[in-house]
């Protein structure tokens, strides 16, 4: 019987060093993180001309972590600017510069589409009352003011377009959030 005793206390540590947390063993292995993806898809009249994936800014992180942590704590992201800059837009970017405000291309309120769960898209068409050249950047902003700093979400850099008075150019920002286990 002393025997058996003896035995106990070296299976039981062996059991803990197999698995030093036996209570927890039914516990999920694998962790979820949040991706983001996004489009930006520019028409022409009415036609595809351009179609990429946009770069969510420094500052687009900040504003996630800021509506989770404080919800509606700033204005909603519904607004898209434009810049005919040479400058590439790059992760540390609050502003395009440049931002257009003539020509009927001053930053515009979209039309949000629930498109399910965690996606949604911002489109608006702009219409033209001038010509404007080179047209080459697209924004995803929470402030209506146009050249206003430190509100750029996201922002692509795409080939430059041409318009003319009367011409259509359609920006649509395509979003979508999900989660992944790993």
């Amino acid at each position: 019987m002393k025997e058996n005793l003896l035995i106990l206390p070296a299976v039981l540590l062996a059991i803990l060093l197999i698995n030093p947390n036996p209570l927890y063993q039914n516990e999920a292995k694998t962790a979820e993180s949040i991706q983001y993806h996004a489009t930006v898809c520019i028409y022409k009249n009415g036609e595809l001309v351009y179609c990429g994936h946009n770069l969510l800014t420094d500052i687009g992180k900040e504003y996630i972590e800021d509506q989770l942590i404080s919800p509606n704590s700033q204005a909603s992201l519904r607004y898209i600017s434009l810049s005919n800059s040479s400058t590439d837009c790059t992760a540390s970017s609050t502003i395009l510069p440049g931002e257009l405000t003539i020509g009927g291309l001053s930053r515009a309120n979209c039309t949000i589409t629930d498109l399910g769960n965690g996606k949604w898209s911002c489109e608006y068409t702009f219409t033209l009352t001038d010509t404007v050249y080179d047209i080459r950047q697209a924004g995803y902003n929470w402030n209506s003011t146009p050249n206003s700093d430190n509100n750029l979400f996201a922002c692509d850099t795409f080939p430059a377009i041409s318009l003319e008075s009367g011409d259509t150019l359609t920006v649509r920002w395509n979003v979508t959030f999900n989660a992944t286990s790993g």
